[in-house]
């Protein structure tokens, strides 16, 4: 079975999970107070991992896929929406936030989890199915060695963003001199 990519109008997991953490992590502090549930959602580490998923999305659709396909109407409009308004929304939100909890300093290595688990899923169900959402992680169609070479430079770039959001943090954070230890 040859490899086929999926179509481009599938949903992106990511802006579902940013989705989510607007939906859960800005609103049940609202309306649960103090619970476990609200506050495990409202973490600045979370939104920090938010942020830097799709600030990834972002970069990475422009740089790799969006020369891809030229939407018109409706389609770009949410084309823009998903890859540009609501990644700068959030990196926004980020900076006008402030994080008020110590993001620690190995926290984009542990957000970086999210994108190596999406990857082996993806490993996975192509190797089962034949299907792999985009061109540069297709293993069936440029190997296993230049799939997990392209895996690994997008973790560095995951990584990296996550290093700038965590030091948006650190400079931007009201406790920022006592900071240094973290």
């Amino acid at each position: 079975m040859t490899a086929r990519h999926l179509p481009r109008d599938r949903i992106a997991l990511t802006v579902i999970a940013v989705a989510t953490w607007f939906g859960l992590g800005a609103t049940l502090p609202l309306v649960c107070g103090g619970t476990r549930v609200a506050r495990w959602f409202a973490t600045d580490a979370k939104l920090g991992c938010a942020t830097t998923a799709i600030m990834f999305v972002c970069i990475a659709y422009h740089i790799l896929l969006q020369h891809l396909w030229s939407p018109q109407g409706w389609q770009w409009v949410a084309d823009m929406t998903l890859h540009d308004v609501v990644p700068l929304m959030l990196l926004a939100y980020w900076l006008w936030r402030v994080p008020q909890q110590p993001v620690s300093t190995l926290a984009p290595l542990a957000w970086s989890a999210y994108p190596a688990a999406y990857f082996a899923y993806v490993l996975l169900r192509g190797e089962l199915i034949g299907l792999y959402p985009y061109h540069f992680i297709d293993a069936a169609g440029i190997g296993y060695g230049r799939t997990l070479l392209n895996a690994v430079g997008l973790l560095v770039l995951f990584v990296g963003l996550g290093t700038l959001v965590k030091g948006i943090a650190r400079l931007r954070s009201p406790g920022r001199a006592n900071l240094g230890s973290r």
